[in-house]
């Protein structure tokens, strides 16, 4: 007999808006994981911090895109997507220079801040990107 915790819990992992945020999960960590290492390259090549974050922003937005759309969120594409998506990824980048920024003044190393931004965002985007995506989904 099957234990009725253990059966609700299995119940909620089925869910689809459960099954959405472990697709974000799996995905914004790719995507964050690629971004950071662009991040961190950028550094590497004497960009400031904040310049780094920029293009590494690019390439998450772009990629993000794509991944976020198709795969987590099953949206259709839609041209208006081309400007709220790269809109909602803009404040996501405020936000996070804007901790940047502090943290770096606090004494956190590039590296550390660049990554605490990142993982900062992560519910604010899942917000974002699901206003974006899914308020015109039928």
């Amino acid at each position: 007999m099957t234990n009725p915790r253990i059966s609700h819990l299995l119940l909620k992992f089925q869910h689809p808006r459960t099954q959405e945020v472990i697709r974000y999960l799996i995905t914004g960590s790719a995507i964050s994981l690629s971004a950071h290492l662009i991040y961190l390259i950028g550094l590497e090549f004497s960009q400031t911090p904040q310049i780094s974050l920029v293009i590494s922003f690019v390439f998450g937005t772009i990629l993000g895109y794509f991944l976020h759309s198709g795969y987590v969120f099953k949206a259709e594409h839609a041209s208006i997507h081309w400007i709220t998506f790269p809109a909602a990824y803009l404040l996501r980048l405020l936000i996070g220079q804007a901790f940047l920024t502090f943290l770096i003044g606090q004494g956190v190393s590039a590296g550390w801040a660049g990554f605490s931004s990142t993982l900062l965002m992560a519910p604010l985007g899942y917000i974002l990107l699901r206003l974006v995506l899914v308020r015109n989904r039928k």
